[in-house]
């Protein structure tokens, strides 16, 4: 059985304080693979102290290649270790970069002497194809969604399109050890992962999504949603599910279809929500909240960055100060739901009295 390699790289001091999310860009980027009969190993930095043992072992089998996934920042580090041990050890095994730091940098990426070719965006079919022609040993000139080098040269192919997520294999959470991911959050000891939707429509000023998701959104069907989460439920009696959808609410008919059909099951689960935009929750009327309620919702995290009307203006947020106040208010009825607000600072040219407009909104 011919083996691929995934690797999940640590997120530094992130990594000391708070129990890792569920490798999700591995689990789905391995399923089509996996269900072909390729012997998928993930080796995760983050819950895996030997690790390195791990790998080396691993590369012994003679993998067809291994595959490292990075946003940029403190997971670099652990990506170059990861990567270093493995040209250290058979330099011939093909290295490939994933994820948004490549994506975003795929030349600067494929400068470091020891990665041999980029995926950029989503990698799903990009890497089922790659595996392929590696297989096969056949160029990769023309594969959509690949860069590479050339006798010492940069070649980049056109990007590919987006997948079709209905189309694609459920994300292969065999692959992993579950209780490794299982963590707290919104007062749930045990909260899994899980993705419906990607990708944001709008540009904010700091988001990596105009780049990346190329400003489209693209969703789950309602269906598969629910299914997702009674399999798990089933399989591994999961109780709380964290949505890390960008922008989980833009198609309001598709959300409240999927907070009724999970209501009618009566599982008895919890659900929390990052990402949420606060001009699409302020249009929500009392038949939504309800609903919410009614479906297990306990967490909502709203990106709000600034109480600053002139850099919220700058960022491109395209929201107002006082719709959060009015989110606010119309959850003060529901304290059973727990919202969140997140802020930044240290945006170009933002002054003091910015900042202190943050503030005074969180207070």
């Amino acid at each position: 059985m011919q083996r691929i390699i995934l690797i999940q790289p640590h997120e530094g001091v992130y990594n000391r304080v708070f129990k890792p999310w569920v490798p999700l860009s591995l689990l789905s980027t391995g399923a089509k693979l996996d269900a072909e009969g390729y012997k998928v190993v993930i080796i995760d930095q983050r819950t895996d102290k030997e690790w390195k043992k791990r790998l080396t072992g691993e590369l012994g089998q003679n993998p067809i290649c291994v595959g490292v996934t990075s946003m940029t920042g403190s997971q670099i580090l652990g990506a170059l270790e990861a990567t270093e041990t493995v040209k250290t050890h058979n330099p011939r095994i093909p290295l490939i970069w994933g994820g948004v730091h490549a994506s975003i940098f795929p030349r600067e990426t494929l400068k470091h002497p020891q990665i041999d070719l980029v995926v950029k965006h989503e990698g799903e079919e990009t890497f089922f194809q790659l595996v392929k022609r590696l297989e096969a040993g056949e160029s990769m000139a023309g594969l959509a969604g690949v860069c590479y080098k050339e006798n010492g040269e940069y070649r980049e192919n056109p990007d590919r399109p987006f997948i079709d997520l209905d189309q694609h294999p459920e994300p292969a959470y065999h692959l992993i050890n579950i209780e490794d991911y299982l963590h707290s959050y919104f007062n749930d000891k045990q909260v899994l992962e899980l993705e419906s939707s990607r990708g944001c429509p709008f540009s904010c000023g700091f988001c990596y999504n105009a780049l990346y998701n190329k400003r489209l959104w693209r969703p789950l069907s309602a269906e598969r949603v629910v299914g997702r989460i009674v399999d798990l439920h089933q399989r591994y009696g999961i109780e709380a599910f964290h949505f890390i959808d960008d922008a989980f609410f833009i198609d309001r008919q598709r959300a409240n279809k999927i907070m009724q059909m999970l209501a009618e099951e009566k599982l008895g689960i919890r659900l929390g929500f990052q990402g949420i935009r606060v001009d699409t929750f302020v249009r929500m009327g009392k038949d939504t909240l309800d609903l919410m309620d009614r479906a297990g919702v306990k967490f909502l995290q709203f990106g709000v960055e600034s109480g600053s009307t002139r850099i919220l203006q700058l960022i491109n947020k395209r929201i107002k100060v006082e719709d959060v106040a009015e989110i606010n208010r119309s959850l003060a009825a529901y304290p059973a739901i727990i919202p969140y607000y997140n802020f930044m600072c240290g945006f170009p040219s933002e002054t003091t009295e910015d900042v202190f407009m943050s503030t005074k909104l969180a207070w």
